[in-house]
């Protein structure tokens, strides 16, 4: 699994990965730096995160906050991804777990960022917080994330409480959120659509795959057809030997005491033997 640098991000953007909306003063030579769009503070007394007008996060001290990504992020099935907290961050006291994308996610992502510092901190809205490394997986993927940005939501919901889950989901459901979502979900669609290239090469590919099996079977066949000719030819030379034992004794330089009987006796055994050699691999073949 190889780690994808900013021109490949850039190279796969609207392919095989897309970021929506996307801002380009995010990338990093190695990832993408995924931006604030909501956040609820963790506490008993619920207050509010965000402080008006000032576009400001207040995080206090000894205190965690759900945050949920402005962008929504797709992977396809051959990338995945991992998130790690930004290095000035994590100078200031704020941990997030790091964790990973499967590939085929499509959506937003819900983080729980924890100030572990006894200052409160601040963030701007819409500020990065937390590093996107994709990770190219050797083989692609078939399956699909069993969870979404609203299992997720509920999960936390489980956890914490109500209020939580219901914050999280009325953001999640926010008609501006629900607008930048259908832009995205377009651009998926776009991105999964076969191209030219994807055309051709599975065309290749599927050639290439019938012909081995072709050139396999065929194989097989004359190869089977050789190992039947070699038993029965060697059990008729057993049978027949005495027709032209005397060429054979003069060609071969067989002298006394191997006679006729011995040759007969050896060559016919030799055949049945690898006849029925041939017969149990042709059975085992065929279960």
């Amino acid at each position: 699994m190889s780690i994808l640098s900013d021109q490949d991000i850039k190279y796969l953007l609207n392919k095989e990965i897309v970021i929506y909306p996307y801002g380009e003063d995010c990338i990093s030579p190695l990832g993408y730096d995924l931006r604030i769009g909501y956040a609820i503070n963790l506490s008993d007394g619920h207050q509010s995160t965000v402080s008006e007008g000032t576009g400001k996060i207040l995080i206090p001290a000894r205190t965690s906050t759900f945050i949920i990504t402005k962008e929504h992020v797709y992977l396809s099935r051959r990338i995945a991804g991992t998130l790690h907290a930004r290095g000035s961050l994590a100078a200031r006291g704020l941990y997030i777990n790091s964790t990973t994308i499967d590939p085929n996610w499509g959506g937003q992502l819900t983080f729980l960022i924890s100030n572990i510092s006894d200052k409160p901190v601040e963030l701007d809205v819409e500020s990065r917080f937390v590093t996107l490394i994709f990770h190219r997986v050797n083989t692609p993927t078939l399956n699909g994330p069993i969870t979404n940005p609203i299992s997720v939501a509920r999960q936390y919901g489980e956890i914490y409480g109500e209020y939580f889950a219901n914050g999280l989901l009325s953001y999640l459901a926010d008609s501006n959120n629900l607008t930048s979502k259908k832009s995205f979900e377009d651009l998926v669609q776009e991105a999964k659509k076969p191209t030219i290239y994807d055309i051709v090469t599975g065309k290749i590919i599927f050639l290439l795959t019938s012909f081995q099996e072709f050139t396999r079977e065929k194989l097989s066949k004359f190869v089977t057809k050789i190992l039947l000719i070699v038993p029965i030819g060697l059990i008729l030379i057993g049978f027949t030997a005495q027709w032209y034992w005397n060429w054979l004794q003069s060609v071969l330089n067989l002298n006394a005491p191997y006679g006729l009987n011995i040759f007969m006796w050896q060559v016919t055994t030799v055949g049945v033997g690898v006849s029925l050699f041939i017969s149990i691999i042709n059975s085992m073949k065929n279960k």
